[in-house]
């Protein structure tokens, strides 16, 4: 039974391994077929994928070719326009003279003509005003780069004054000297801005006038209208006037009002539709050209002085314009893209500006023209705030750092590059000039400097500049010495702050005249500070000058405190009371509006009378 089983069971054991050895075989090649279909399946997606990028390489190519061709086109194109232009307006200029002009490498250096120019647009819009063709020779002539907008308006015969013929000109040869250019899309800048609107001058003193002559200039046939609180006569059958104490009224009736500094709008409510602006605006709005801003309460003239100095002594081309007494719009002519305008901006040209310059200083920010802004300083804190306000990333913003703002401005609402610029900061040079006394005046040149090495000054341009610094009338100026005693003229510091900074940087100051218009400035603490300084004699000229004496008087001061009068009065009194060998000072504290049209007058009569009764004589001072 055993051996039968053993028979029996043995055979059929091996029949099922066969069995299940054939059942492997079939699922390895089952297993085998399965990877050969997936390598097949991806070498295939491999081919497809190099297939497509050939497909992408071939388009690629014939997007560069037809790229090729449309530049082709368009250098057809644009000597087909050339060919238009020569045949159309230049029927009077001879072959040889059409070859100078479009062959010539030292014209095509400074001619870029582009079909995209949106000629024919141009031609006609104004082809009834083109009556001659262009005198090509006069452009040829002068191919400086100092050109100026007159040469390109002479080479345009027959054709309007003004925007019309630079529009014409800029259109058909698309600038041709590159000065040119920027100085047209200025000038077209504020053409076309102002051509379309009803336009209001508030005030005709300089600023107003130099407003009134550019206008006329380029638009001789706009009406507008003058608006100012004193009589004017304007010999202009288009301009009308209005006068006097309501001379403000009609503010509201034009969509563009520009506005001279110093007017207060406090009262007037400006409604939708009205915009005012000003010369400063307007600058920075259209001139194509680098700009830096200075403003603060003090030091503000100081700076910008210096920064353009220190720019002058680095061979930069660069102009000294704004508050400090050049209107802006005096000094367009010559703009290029490289010329440095350093701007003196006063908190009256700032509050009605929307656009910062490339560089803003703000110098300080002290109590002044509280009368002028609606929330009296903070109104006053936010008009010089507007420097800084409308700048890009890429600008650059200095300000005091040692005074400091996180009370006043919002620091977050500026945008650009921010270096705070404190008075003890390290100078790479010592300052050796008398003009430049004091740590006020050392910041001040700490500003400059960091202005100006923005624009590429060295270290060495601003020690040249700073040693060759002359100094700035009536601030801190020195009138002479008569009668044994030193005379100084500081009639442009209107606030106690500044006052402060000249009699420290004298050191000497026996006597100090203040006084001038009431603007609601506080004195307590500068009352406070005068008794506890070196001085032995205050002189008080009204306004303020008599109440700052009187209030010293109050309190117990042990100061020889005297009011005067007037100024030729407060003289007298200071030959009279300044001892020997010491400082007499003139430094207001206050504006001169009460008795004088502005500071240089005060300062210029000071002078005159210190002059005049230093050469009568002790034994007769009248």
């Amino acid at each position: 039974i055993i051996k039968y089983a053993i028979f029996v069971t043995i055979p059929i054991f091996l029949i099922f391994i066969i069995i299940q050895k054939n059942k492997i075989n079939k699922n390895n090649k089952k297993i085998e077929k399965n990877k050969k279909i997936e390598l097949a399946e991806k070498e295939q997606e491999i081919n497809n994928l190099k297939n497509e990028e050939k497909i992408i390489e071939k388009n690629n190519n014939e997007l560069l070719d037809e790229i090729n061709k449309i530049k082709i086109e368009n250098n057809f194109l644009n000597n087909l326009e050339k060919e238009k232009i020569i045949k159309k307006y230049s029927e009077k200029i001879n072959n040889d003279e059409i070859n100078l002009l479009f062959n010539s490498e030292k014209i095509n250096e400074k001619m870029n003509f582009e079909k995209n120019i949106e000629i024919n647009q141009i031609k006609n819009k104004y082809k009834k005003d083109i009556r001659e063709v262009f005198d090509i020779k006069d452009l040829i002539k002068d191919t400086e780069p100092n050109i100026k907008v007159a040469a390109l308006d002479n080479a345009a015969q027959g054709v309007k004054l003004g925007k019309l013929n630079k529009k014409v000109v800029k259109a058909l040869f698309k600038v041709v000297i590159d000065d040119t250019y920027y100085e047209i899309s200025c000038v077209t800048g504020y053409v076309d801005y102002l051509k379309d609107k009803s336009v209001l001058l508030v005030g005709f003193g300089r600023e107003g006038q130099s407003s009134y002559q550019y206008i006329r200039s380029h638009l001789p046939e706009k009406k507008l209208t003058i608006a100012d609180k004193n009589p004017l006569s304007v010999d202009d059958p288009l301009v009308t006037l209005i006068c006097g104490d309501n001379y403000l009224d009609t503010v509201n009736q034009y969509d563009v009002v520009l506005k001279s500094p110093g007017i207060s709008f406090k009262t007037v409510e400006i409604e939708p539709g009205t915009e005012v602006t000003c010369q400063v605006d307007l600058f920075l709005r259209f001139a194509p050209c680098r700009k830096v801003g200075v403003t603060g309460s003090k030091g503000k003239t100081t700076t910008s002085t210096l920064t353009y100095e220190m720019l002058k002594a680095a061979n930069k081309d660069c102009r000294l314009i704004g508050n400090i007494g050049v209107p802006v719009f005096s000094s367009l002519e010559g703009l290029t893209k490289d010329t440095i305008a350093v701007i003196e901006m006063s908190s009256h040209q700032l509050e009605f500006t929307h656009t910062s310059p490339e560089v803003a200083v703000l110098t300080n920010l002290y109590e002044e023209h509280l009368e002028h802004y609606k929330g009296g300083f903070k109104g006053y804190a936010a008009a010089k705030f507007h420097i800084a306000q409308y700048q890009k990333p890429d600008d650059l913003f200095l300000y005091n750092a040692t005074q400091g703002f996180p009370e006043i401005l919002d620091f977050s609402a500026v945008y650009s590059k921010k270096v705070g610029i404190s008075a003890d900061a390290p100078l790479p040079f010592e300052i050796q000039n008398e003009h430049l006394a004091g740590i006020h005046n050392r910041q001040d040149v700490l500003f400059a400097m960091a202005a100006a090495k923005h624009f590429g000054a060295t270290d060495k341009d601003c020690e040249q500049a700073v040693h060759n610094y002359k100094g700035i009338e009536h601030r801190m100026e020195k009138v002479g010495t008569f009668r044994g005693i030193t005379f100084y003229n500081d009639c442009i510091a209107t606030i106690p702050h500044a006052v402060l900074c000249a009699v420290d940087a004298l050191k000497t100051v026996d006597t100090l005249i203040v006084g001038g218009k009431d603007r609601g400035l506080h004195y307590g603490d500068f009352e406070k500070a005068l008794e506890a300084s070196d001085i032995t004699n205050i002189i008080g000229t009204p306004d303020t000058g008599i109440s700052i004496v009187r209030a010293m008087k109050k309190a117990g001061t042990s100061k020889n405190a005297v009011e005067a009068r007037d100024l030729p009065e407060a003289v007298r009194l200071a030959y009279k009371l300044t001892a020997k060998g010491k400082i007499c000072l003139l430094s207001p504290a206050a504006s001169s509006y009460n008795v004088y049209k502005n500071f240089e007058e005060k300062g210029k009569h000071y002078k005159a009378l210190v002059r005049q009764y230093g050469e009568a004589g002790e034994n007769n001072p009248e």
